[in-house]
């Protein structure tokens, strides 16, 4: 059911319904990093055989007051709790329920490159231990994040290509010369020397004026 999911939403409510059922857990939980690391949410919640609707809240990056998920993800390692106390443990991050908590496995999820992206949690109202399933949901989790980032890759918007510019003529070296219009009109100064009386029009350099001798030119 990973593998075929067609959303983000619907890929993260898999997994948490997955881990709860698998683990025989009223409660699966998962947190997410931002992409700076500074904000943890909680991304999906699935309780009591129902996915949970989610709000916008984090916590900030110190996770100050959640001293499960902060051992966990601050130190990387597995928390598994067989035996709840409220007393003892600051157990905020569980939903308020009808009946106490009495077990508790969390664990820190990694990208492909080993890096700490969320945490993955499961509870029980029963005593039981829970730490068989750390391995396999660690796996498990892992493939959701791979899952995860593919789809949100194929679901961002496309940059559009610039505008190739206008082709020139190239050059043998590889550059390109700008297109130079062929009709250039350039103005000439024509000195009165060569002006026809008549006329004010230059005469050509081989002719000579009417009346002027054949064969000779006009000094």
């Amino acid at each position: 059911e990973l593998a075929g999911a067609a959303s983000s939403e619907r890929l993260l409510a898999n997994l948490v319904r997955a881990t709860a059922e698998l683990a025989d857990c009223a409660l699966g939980q998962l947190y997410l990093l931002d992409h700076t690391n500074t904000r943890l949410t909680l991304s999906a919640e699935w309780l009591d055989g129902l996915l949970q609707p989610r709000e916008s809240a984090s916590l900030p990056s110190d996770y100050d007051g959640e001293q499960l998920l902060q051992y966990c993800l601050c130190q990387n390692q597995v928390l598994c709790i067989d035996e709840l106390d409220s007393a003892l443990h600051g157990i905020a991050c569980l939903p308020e329920a009808g009946r106490a908590w009495r077990s508790l496995l969390c664990l820190p999820l990694h990208d492909g490159v080993g890096h700490t992206r969320g945490l993955l949690l499961v509870a029980s109202h029963e005593r039981c231990s829970l730490q068989g399933f750390a391995a396999s949901f660690a796996q498990l989790g892992s493939f959701a994040l791979a899952q995860l980032q593919l789809l949100q890759r194929l679901r961002a918007p496309e940059t559009p290509e610039p505008a190739s510019p206008a082709p020139g003529t190239p050059c043998a070296s590889g550059s390109t010369l700008e297109t130079v219009p062929t009709s250039v009109t350039i103005p000439v100064n024509i000195s009165p020397a060569f002006r026809s009386p008549a006329d004010g029009l230059p005469h050509a350099y081989g002719s000579a004026p009417a009346g002027s001798p054949p064969g000779r030119c006009r000094p």
